[in-house]
């Protein structure tokens, strides 16, 4: 029953998340990610990752102009792949979520009176938008960093 609710719990969550989409911002950070300074990762677009690659390169192998133009294309259209790829991936995973949340339904409907999975629904509910009220929250912090 335990791992029934944290199924759950971990579909509401990631489902929320994943509705509110993703922040753009400017910072410092290593990865694919940028930190923030409250310690939230901010992803950069595939435009922001191309350019940081390019820069790299150019510094380290010294590239000539024309290289760099080259590199920059090379660079912005693996960027790009790379983020349907991960798109993809995510609504695959979102899809796979709420297949398990659907049963994990089912099988309280079977267990639980009309009341208590009513009761059941709504708690389900309340929990979804605690954390919409959450990530809202971090996202309207995030916002007003500065840094």
């Amino acid at each position: 029953m335990k791992k029934l609710m944290l199924i759950a719990m971990l579909f509401a969550s990631v489902s929320i998340y994943a509705q509110n989409g993703n922040g753009k911002g400017k910072g410092k950070g290593k990865g694919n990610g940028q930190m923030r300074g409250n310690g939230q990762m901010m992803k950069k677009t595939p435009e922001e990752r191309a350019e940081k690659m390019t820069n790299r390169l150019k510094m380290t192998l010294n590239l000539s102009d024309d290289q760099v133009a080259k590199a920059r294309e090379i660079n912005l259209k693996t960027a790009q792949s790379m983020k349907e790829v991960k798109e993809k991936h995510k609504q695959e995973m979102m899809s796979d979520f709420k297949k398990i949340e659907d049963e994990t339904d089912a099988r309280y409907k079977e267990i639980l009176t009309a009341e208590q999975f009513a009761k059941y629904q709504q708690m389900k509910e309340q929990r979804k938008q605690k954390m919409k009220e959450k990530m809202k929250k971090m996202e309207n912090e995030m916002d007003g960093d500065d840094d």
